[in-house]
């Protein structure tokens, strides 16, 4: 049965498992187009923070601990001229929830009354909504987004809010 079997594979166009120069040992399926597609945006998006910038200037980031109880302290480089940008970009970019994927953001900041809006853009292929988030998700996205921009005293920022598409966001 085993000996069929073995035949059968060899003749639906499997690789040979025979020694030689010709034999294939191994041949992994190609992944479908939009999942390459994803995998080198997520390692694209993680490599991009990994190369210093040219005129770095070290800001604090607060992240979410493990227990979703409280903020962490981190100190991490940004651009000097971008640094509320690049520290927006760089929190979006490591939140990593099952399903849920932004495709983009636009902030806003008003000197005037010391407001930042961040306007965030979900990705329309994207299975969860923003709404579909747990308490603690919510928390570290938006949470670690609001403590870093009110924590910088250097920002001004007095208040923080969050729009999708401009429409507010309620959590």
């Amino acid at each position: 049965m085993s000996l069929l079997l073995l035949l059968g594979l060899s003749a639906c166009g499997r690789p040979s498992f025979e020694a030689g120069p010709s034999a294939i040992p191994f041949a992994a399926a190609p992944l479908p187009s939009q999942a390459l597609l994803e995998l080198s945006q997520q390692v694209n998006s993680k490599v991009f923070w990994l190369v210093p910038p040219a005129d770095p200037v070290t800001v604090t980031r607060y992240r979410l601990d493990n227990r979703c109880q409280d903020f962490v302290a981190e100190p991490i480089q940004v651009s000097q001229q971008n640094a509320i940008r690049d520290t927006v970009g760089r929190i979006l970019s490591e939140q990593n929830f099952f399903a849920f994927d932004l495709s983009g953001y636009r902030l806003l900041l008003d000197p005037a009354t010391g407001t930042a809006t961040l306007d965030l853009r979900l990705d329309p292929e994207s299975e969860r909504l923003l709404v579909s988030l747990s308490s603690c998700e919510q928390l570290a996205l938006f949470g670690s987004l609001r403590e870093t921009l009110l924590r910088n005293p250097d920002w001004g920022i007095q208040a923080v809010t969050f729009t999708q598409r401009g429409s507010p966001i309620m959590f």
